[in-house]
């Protein structure tokens, strides 16, 4: 093309532009409320979801509600380990207190008694032995007596006075376990230690059966992982297995990635999704809920979730299990003309190419706000 032709072509495209330009007119757009975002991948999930893994390993005896096809409230018991046998060490805790309480205790009131008594004459003969052995020795003349029998241990002084020592420390003793011995003390310290120990074997139980009986923690429809046998022995299992999923279906979340960055700048109140059924062609709304950071195959993703109007729960549980298509909108800050993108552009081309959206709309229409930028539209204020 010769150069002439080139210059003309030019002053041309730039007259065009200039007229698109003034051409352009704000007011020609209407006003809305919100704007879509974009489309994303979604999935509808029950508001709880819980998988039950076997605590323990042993037999599983399954109970009617775990087979209902409906509902089940909190709370309800759906199947128990070994119920027999934790029936069977329940009964015998009982028995043993019961027990402790006809025979253990009176048994250890009377084996203190007893030993009070023991006790009690042992320390009045060592008494006594003591108060012969300082006789003689306060009297010279039953000393050289004493002495000079046979039978005597020690055969000098001395000797008397290490068995008088003697038999003083052993009276101190005496004296010490006679102060503890056989009194309330003792009988409340030592029957307290029982009363203890059997305690703690009934709270042992008391967790081992918690553990056993699986009930339900929140109000969900049972979902068993494996197929029961169908006797009545019980489902043996072995701990850590997978026996049921827990699905609470009374409302339903929608989770979607903000993998956007200009949607993360968006204030969460903003943000509502829109799902497409199929059925009567009806729209669900899913308004925000709450985001946070999750790990997704060793990364991590930033999640938005949504919740379901509750009276559209029934019309929206088909489409959990999966990923579907759903439309993100943002309600608006105020009332905004929503122009398409491609208007902008074709209106000033250099502007939105240099400037972005915000600087070419300032240079297109001075004064002019973008809110917004969506999937095929600019929210514009005026």
């Amino acid at each position: 093309m010769a150069p002439d032709m080139k210059t003309a072509c030019h002053c041309l495209l730039w007259l065009l532009l200039a007229t698109a330009a003034r051409a352009f007119d704000l007011t020609a757009y209407p006003l809305a409320g919100e704007i879509v975002l974009g489309t994303v991948q979604a999935e509808v999930r029950p508001a709880l979801s819980r998988k039950i893994k076997a605590a323990q390993s042993g037999r599983l005896r399954l109970l009617p509600a775990a087979f209902a096809r409906e509902a089940q409230p909190s709370g309800t018991l759906w199947a128990e380990f070994e119920p027999d046998r934790l029936a069977l060490e329940r009964e015998a805790i009982d028995l043993a207190r019961q027990l402790f309480l006809a025979r253990e205790a009176p048994t250890l009131r009377y084996d203190q008694a007893r030993a009070r008594a023991e006790l009690t004459d042992q320390l009045a003969e060592l008494e006594r032995q003591a108060a012969m052995l300082q006789r003689i020795l306060d009297e010279p003349e039953l000393a050289e007596l004493y002495l000079a029998e046979g039978g005597a241990r020690d055969r000098d002084e001395a000797g008397l006075r290490r068995t008088l020592e003697q038999l003083t420390r052993q009276a101190g003793l005496a004296r010490s376990l006679l102060a503890f011995t056989g009194t309330a003390r003792q009988e409340w310290l030592e029957t307290r230690a029982l009363e203890l120990k059997l305690r703690q074997q009934e709270i042992e139980l008391a967790r081992r059966e918690q553990d056993s009986r699986l009930t339900l923690p929140f109000a969900a429809e049972i979902i068993l992982l494996a197929t029961p046998p169908e006797d009545d022995d019980g489902w043996r299992v072995d701990a850590g297995a997978e026996l049921a999923l827990l699905q609470d279906f009374s409302r339903l979340h929608v989770r979607i990635n903000l993998r956007q960055p200009e949607w993360r700048l968006v204030p969460p109140g903003q943000l509502e999704l829109r799902l497409a059924t199929g059925a009567f062609g009806r729209t669900l709304r899913a308004t925000h809920l709450h985001r946070r950071t999750e790990e997704v195959f060793g990364r991590e993703e930033l999640a938005c979730y949504f919740v379901i109007e509750a009276e559209s729960t029934a019309v929206a549980r088909p489409l959990t299990g999966g990923r579907i298509q759903a439309m993100l909108t943002a309600t608006l800050p105020e009332k905004a003309r929503l122009v398409p993108k491609l208007d902008l552009v074709l209106a000033h081309p250099a502007a939105f190419r240099e400037l972005g959206w915000a600087g070419g709309m300032e240079r297109l229409a001075p004064g002019a706000r973008v809110l917004l930028v969506g999937e095929t539209h600019v929210a514009i204020a005026p």
